[in-house]
């Protein structure tokens, strides 16, 4: 009977140095946490801790915060309103960060339009705005709203400056965007023709592309098009001949048929 009772003790003793040693350090709570609440982790935190993190007053905290919810798996459904609203953030890295993770975790943030949009037409950070584009372009057509914002983004001075990191600027960007967005992007149309003339190289090639991904109801570009199978840039020369087999397969519009 002794014996067994100091089983039992030395059982109970085991079990509560095992408790006390998961509720003190941090890695064995969370562990336990993601077996409870069926959690996937990131850097050893469940995702309801970066959520949370986000609120944090330490602004290194919060940037870390947006960074880690951006390498969850698209379809990560409740990072996306805390990610819009650290879109707001009053410490730039924070809202870059939030940005980034919205487009990693497209194309599934289709909630996030209305922030991203807005993002794109005030944010003072190139970066943000770059990354706004780019989730734009992995939702496709479901970006549809988001048409006259990149449209604007066309012609704005401050999105001129190739991005370091990229090679491309963030209105090089918002063209090829309209083009992922496809037919519904068919009200860029005018603004692409304007871009098809542009002294960049890069601006050509991208607005080439886009008019090509709009198909048909670009009819009215082809004239710019034929010109560009002439243009100094390479790649605008392939862009061009790529987007008239899209918009024109049978070549009608070229030979007058």
């Amino acid at each position: 009977m002794k014996a067994a009772k100091r089983i039992t003790v030395l059982v109970c003793s085991l079990l509560l140095l095992v408790g006390t040693i998961t509720f003190l350090i941090p890695t064995s709570r969370y562990l336990v946490w993601q077996l409870v609440e069926s959690e996937h982790f990131r850097y050893d935190k469940p995702a309801s801790y970066w959520i949370k993190a986000l609120h944090d007053p330490d602004p290194d905290v919060r940037r870390e915060a947006a960074f880690a919810l951006g390498t969850f798996d698209p379809g990560f459904h409740e990072a996306v309103l805390p990610l819009c609203q650290a879109l707001k953030d009053e410490e730039p890295l924070v809202r870059l960060n939030a940005a980034l993770a919205l487009f990693k975790l497209a194309p599934e943030v289709q909630e996030a339009l209305p922030d991203l949009i807005a993002a794109l037409e005030e944010s003072d950070i190139a970066y943000v705005r770059f990354n706004c584009t780019l989730a734009f372009s992995k939702m496709g057509a479901q970006a549809e709203p988001a048409v006259p914002a990149l449209i604007k983004a066309l012609t704005q001075q401050n999105n001129r400056v190739p991005l370091m990191g990229f090679a491309r600027s963030v209105r090089e960007q918002a063209a090829c965007t309209l083009g992922r967005i496809g037919p519904r992007a068919k009200a860029a149309i005018p603004a692409l023709c304007v871009a098809m003339k542009d002294a960049e190289g890069g601006m050509r090639s991208c607005a080439s592309q886009a008019l090509g991904e709009i198909g048909p109801d670009a009819q009215v570009a082809v004239p710019l098009l034929v010109e560009a199978l002439h243009d100094e840039t390479h790649d605008v020369r392939l862009k061009a001949a790529e987007a008239l087999r899209r918009i024109d397969p049978q070549g009608k519009m070229r030979t007058g048929q």
